[in-house]
C-alpha cells in the first residue's frame, strides 16, 4: 500500500497571469539571446584569424555560445586571456565587442527589469515567501 502525498500551495491570489509572464520572461529573452549569437557568431567568423581560432578550439565555442544563451557575458570567458591559455584568447573584432556591449545593455533594459517588476508585484500582492524575497536580490 502506498501512500499519497499531496502538496498544495494557495497563494491567496490568481497565479496564471503571474506564471504566463514569468515564462514569458524567462523564454522570450533564452530565444532572443540564441538568435543573437548565432548573427554575433556569423558575423565573426567573416574574419579569417577568428575563423582559424574557433574552428581550432570548436568545443569550447559550442559550449561557450549554450551557456551564453542565459547570460551573453559568457563571451568574455573566451576572450579573458587567463592562464595565456589560447583557447582564452579569442580574436574578437572591436565591431564584435561592442555589438556585444550594445546587446548586453539591451539585454539588461529588456530581460531583467521586467524580471524585476514581476517579482516585486508578487511580493506586493502578498507573497513574502523566502523564495521570492532571494530571488529579488
Amino acid at each position: 500500500m502506498g501512500y499519497k502525498t499531496r502538496i498544495s500551495y494557495d497563494p491567496g491570489y490568481d497565479t496564471s497571469t503571474i506564471f504566463i509572464c514569468a515564462v514569458t520572461f524567462i523564454v522570450l529573452p533564452v530565444a532572443i539571446n540564441a538568435f543573437l549569437v548565432a548573427i554575433l557568431m556569423k558575423t565573426e567568423l567573416t574574419s579569417e584569424a577568428s575563423r582559424r581560432w574557433f574552428q581550432g578550439h570548436s568545443s569550447v565555442v559550442t559550449i561557450i555560445c549554450f551557456l551564453s544563451m542565459t547570460n551573453l557575458h559568457v563571451f568574455n570567458i573566451i576572450k579573458s586571456n587567463i592562464w595565456s591559455a589560447s583557447i582564452f584568447n579569442a580574436p574578437f573584432s572591436t565591431e564584435f565587442q561592442t555589438n556585444l556591449k550594445s546587446i548586453v545593455l539591451a539585454g539588461l533594459l529588456l530581460e531583467d527589469v521586467p524580471q524585476l517588476v514581476l517579482q516585486s508585484i508578487v511580493f506586493a500582492a502578498g507573497d513574502s515567501s523566502p523564495i521570492t524575497l532571494v530571488s529579488m536580490i
